[in-house]
């Protein structure tokens, strides 16, 4: 017997069970589980590959890795049961009575709804062919699906060849392929491939071949293929909207406004009963608006009113007024940029995911793509320039003067002068940048992934994963490995 290497087993694995395959086919040497870093002892169970798996540990203790007995390949002369099976084709029906040799329903779907609804149906037979479906088991109790089946013209025929678990194909939709939520009893997965893969490359979404969850889910698969794509790179945030300029006249002084402070990078992806989840970045702090200047101030001019001969000729009388034109208006300050919106988080790519649940892998393969990268957050905008004030408006003109004459005698007006407006106040302060958005975590890729109560179980299964999605804009990196647990 070889042993597997698992890095990190007890932080992936916590107090969960992992069935560890005999695995002449990963080509290394004796099961060291290592989980702090060290090697060290862990409890192996032989069990037959027909047996089911233990149940989860009570508590305490390190993690139980079983090491499964190969059960080897075996292709008998297999007849489909009339009686108790429920056929399907891509070529079939999709009616309320579906599922016969002669009209199989067209879905898997469609299949175990009326499998669920027929006495006695043990058995889904699946012909060749691709289904682009989710597979709910929900509901679902000692029922086996197995594909490697052709139908020719109503007769079914069991394929005897080594590829003929590609000849059915579930292709996964909205990031899942099989959903076992609200079971009832154990579900069997036989002779079948799984693909997932994003649909129409949409950003962050995580991706799952087989996702478990669940006290009562239990699913067992048996030559099984499963195929799961990258995920999707989180988004990078959006540009903070620039300020106007001259936005702001309030206050003078016309000193620029202060510079909004950075988003901060978003946290480490989590995992729950419900899958895998990541914040995003903080989005980034607007800046503040430019103060204003102040206009100047009009000189006021004593304009004459009266200029008339009085005391009987000998002089003239006169009257003023202080007349001026308008103040100038001040300089505005320039309007505060907006801060940058924070990252996406990167989605995961997860080929089993088990959450409370059992899943038990018999002679087949996990295979995962790359995780998702998080986005960076997004730049925060420019602050506005300062504007200048205007001039004020100038004053009606008017003499300031009345000249006495005592030839004649007269009273004369002097030469009109016209009171200016104000200056202009100078350019306000130019508005404060907006800061920078956080960056957001990537995503985590693993063929196997589990919480501490669920039990897996590896017989002669092949394992392999992607890289991590990296973190953007500081924001930390995801994970990968062939088998992972919540840590």
């Amino acid at each position: 017997m070889k042993r597997l290497g698992i890095f990190g087993a007890a932080t992936l694995l916590g107090a969960g069970a992992l069935a560890v395959a005999c695995a002449s086919v990963l080509g290394v040497d004796d099961a060291i589980l290592d989980p702090s870093g060290t090697d060290a002892a862990a409890d192996v169970t032989q069990v037959d590959a027909a047996t089911p798996p233990p149940p989860p540990p009570d508590g305490g203790g390190g993690p139980d890795v079983v090491v499964v007995v190969d059960a080897g390949v075996d292709c008998p002369n297999e007849k489909a049961d009339d009686v108790h099976g429920i056929f399907v084709s891509p070529g079939g029906v999709a009616t309320s009575n579906c599922g016969s040799k002669l009209q199989p329903c067209t879905t898997l779907g469609l299949g175990i709804t009326r499998a669920k609804a027929v006495p006695g149906i043990t058995t889904i037979y699946v012909d060749s062919g691709s289904y682009a479906e989710t597979v709910s088991l929900a509901g679902v109790s000692g029922l086996l699906i197995q594909g490697g089946w052709d139908d020719v013209g109503g007769v079914w025929r069991r394929q005897c060849t080594a590829t003929r678990t590609q000849s059915a194909k579930v292709v996964g939709q909205g990031g899942v392929g099989v959903r076992a939520v609200g079971m009832t009893g154990l579900a069997t997965l036989d002779t079948l491939s799984i693909e997932v893969s994003l649909a129409g490359g949409a950003p962050s979404q995580s991706l799952y071949g087989v996702f478990a969850s669940g006290a009562t889910a239990w699913v067992k698969l048996v030559d099984v293929g499963i195929a799961v794509g990258n995920a999707g790179a989180g988004g990078a945030g959006g540009a903070g909207a620039a300020g106007g300029a001259g936005a702001s006249c309030v206050g003078t002084g016309g000193a620029p406004g202060t510079i909004g402070g950075s988003g901060g990078p978003g946290g480490a992806g989590s995992f729950t009963s419900a899958g895998y989840t990541a914040p995003g970045g903080d989005p980034g702090n607007g800046g503040t608006d430019g103060k204003g200047t102040a206009g100047g101030t009009a000189a006021a001019v004593a304009c004459m009113t009266t200029c008339a001969l009085a005391d009987g000729g000998a002089a003239c009388d006169q009257a003023t007024t202080s007349t001026k034109g308008t103040n100038g208006s001040g300089g505005c300050g320039g309007g505060s940029g907006a801060g940058g919106a924070g990252g996406a988080p990167g989605g995961s790519a997860i080929g089993v995911y088990v959450w409370d649940g059992q899943v038990n892998l018999v002679r087949g393969a996990a295979a995962t793509g790359n995780a998702g990268a998080g986005g960076a957050g997004g730049g925060g905008g420019g602050g506005g320039a300062g504007t200048a004030g205007a001039v004020g408006t100038d004053g009606a003109a008017c003499p300031t003067v009345c000249t006495f004459d005592a030839v004649g005698p007269t009273c004369t007006p002097g030469t009109s002068v016209t009171p200016k407006g104000g200056a202009a106040g100078a350019v306000g302060g130019k508005g404060g940048n907006g800061g920078s958005g956080g960056g957001a975590a990537g995503g985590f890729s693993y063929a196997v992934f589990t919480n501490s109560n669920a039990i897996v179980t590896v017989d002669t299964t092949a394992l392999a994963h992607g890289t991590p999605g990296a973190g953007g804009g500081g924001a930390p990196a995801g994970k990968s490995g062939d088998t992972g647990t919540v840590q």
